[in-house]
């Protein structure tokens, strides 16, 4: 879906790494890290929710295999 000129996204959740808004008037999500920002649905925003985790997930599982040594993040 296309921005519109009443597109006014509100800040939803912001950290040092990312900002996430939500646009009532287009429906969508914008992910906002640095100079790039995604905008996908809410469904789009959640499967990429669940993906980041598991790649997460999936990063650590390979430096626990090869350090092994559990690796220690701060989420």
């Amino acid at each position: 879906m296309a921005a519109t000129n009443s597109c006014r996204p509100e800040t939803i959740f912001s950290s040092p790494g990312c900002e996430v808004q939500y646009c009532a008037d287009c429906q969508m999500v914008h992910l906002n890290m640095g100079a790039l920002t995604l905008r996908m649905s809410e469904q789009q925003f959640a499967n990429y929710a669940i993906d980041i985790s598991k790649a997460m997930f999936s990063l650590r599982q390979r430096e626990v295999a090869t350090t092994h040594q559990p690796a220690q993040y701060v989420m």
